[in-house]
């Protein structure tokens, strides 16, 4: 079972505490960095490896991913 658009997720590998996807399409999400704050960032759906916590989603990356992580600065306002 996979997250949905407005889901709580976390990426111990990347973020600090969960926070909500905030877009989703066939093939990738784009994720908030932080809740409450306006980075964020996208992942293919086929790299992550999710298990579900009682907050949420917890998802793992491979560490090339990691390594090239792109944070967008603003991404509130995106609307696709």
């Amino acid at each position: 079972m996979n997250p949905k658009k407005g889901e709580l997720v976390f990426f111990p590998q990347i973020m600090e505490d969960y926070a909500p996807i905030k877009h989703e399409t066939d093939k990738s999400y784009l994720f908030f960095l932080e809740e409450g704050k306006k980075q964020g960032f996208w992942a293919a759906k086929k790299i992550i490896t999710w298990s579900t916590t009682e907050r949420g989603y917890e998802g793992q990356v491979p560490e090339w991913f990691v390594d090239k992580v792109e944070i967008k600065t603003n991404i509130v306002d995106y609307e696709r």
